[in-house]
């Protein structure tokens, strides 16, 4: 196969999400935005994302490069039929299992994974984290995006995979997707989802103040334990995605949020995000707060269970002190895509977590 601009753009969509993002997203109907909560000024957020992207890129992006990419990609497997299917079918799946049983607290790998993180046994359950490993049907693995493209199996060899589904609501509170997050694949393949990047996971219902965070695992510490019953929002993901952000811009509206608190990473994504959310946010009239766990944390799970301190010894930032700290931070260099795996491996392995015994 010849690696045009083109196939190249589907093997990198299937290295970073598992599968062909893009074909999936052309599936999406009128109903589907609807469904998700998109607002109703799609263009106008479109055109706002375009311009707070381009004042704060490329400063400090991360860079990577591929020396060959066919020793991650079988070309002959790119386009697989079965990975390319609808939103409605992804939900259809979801509704085929039972999202109340599978339970993560009954696998014992992956339930000690999960309290290393802060997520006790009752969150668990009140969460309705599953354990993947206990879906079988092949086809229901693929629409929940729990298998793996067929272009990458050469690469990732031969696999379970074990890790858990966190099930992402609705703004009524009906599991419409789901977020996966793997054990053995990583530092290959760090998550999946049946809509790679489309959901936007928060547990909002009324008019509040809510908590927009960077990981899923961060907004489940701020929940249960920096703030106990605060709502949060989160795209579990240090990069925002187009349809995110009609999202969120959909919700705010829809609840009449006015202000809202920003808690990202302490490192050069989590600032960007900030930035950037900042500026979103304010396109809609809505207030922000910033803020930064101190020194010495990378982000809020770890402050709220190393550091066993309160929401008062967070930092308070304002936007143009957060964009000289920004600026501030050096260059990223362009680094090979294995060892970009390698760093994704340093930060998500469960040793790492040195604070999980003290």
């Amino acid at each position: 196969m010849r690696w045009t601009p083109a196939i190249r753009a589907i093997a990198q969509e299937i290295l970073h999400h598992g599968r062909d993002r893009n074909s999936i997203v052309s599936t999406m109907d009128e109903t589907d935005c609807i469904e998700f909560g998109y607002c109703d000024n799609v263009a106008d957020v479109a055109t706002a994302c375009y311009t707070i992207q381009a004042i704060l890129s490329p400063v400090n992006d991360v860079k990577v490069k591929f020396a060959s990419i066919v020793d991650f990609i079988d070309p002959d497997n790119l386009v697989a039929s079965e990975f390319i299917y609808s939103p409605k079918q992804a939900k259809q799946a979801l509704q085929a299992i039972d999202i109340w049983q599978l339970s993560a607290v009954h696998n014992k790998e992956l339930k000690t994974w999960l309290n290393g993180r802060g997520v006790t046994d009752i969150e668990i359950e009140h969460h309705r984290i599953k354990d993947i490993s206990q879906i079988k049907d092949n086809q229901l693995r693929i629409y929940l995006g729990i298998a793996p493209h067929p272009a990458i199996m050469n690469w990732l060899g031969a696999c379970g995979p074990t890790g858990c589904l966190i099930p992402v609501l609705d703004a009524v509170g009906n599991v419409i997707g789901g977020h996966i997050r793997f054990l053995d694949l990583v530092p290959k393949v760090k998550f999946g989802a049946p809509l790679p990047g489309i959901y936007l996971q928060h547990n909002i219902y009324d008019t509040c103040v809510p908590w927009l965070t960077e990981g899923v695992f961060d907004a489940l510490a701020i929940g249960n334990h920096l703030v106990p019953g605060a709502k949060w929002l989160s795209p579990s993901s240090g990069f925002w995605q187009p349809e995110q952000t009609f999202m969120l811009i959909g919700l705010v509206k829809k609840f009449g949020i006015k202000a809202v608190n920003l808690l990202f990473d302490r490192d050069r994504v989590g600032r960007k995000m900030a930035l950037f959310t900042y500026a979103l946010l304010a396109t809609a009239g809505v207030t922000c707060s910033i803020y930064e766990v101190p020194a010495g944390f990378k982000d809020v799970a770890e402050f709220v269970h190393r550091g066993k301190q309160g929401v008062e010894a967070l930092e308070p930032v304002t936007q143009s002190q957060l964009l000289k700290l920004y600026k501030s931070m050096p260059w990223q260099e362009i680094i090979e895509y294995s060892v970009y795996l390698d760093n994704r491996q340093a930060s998500y392995n469960n040793n790492n977590y040195h604070w999980i015994n003290t």
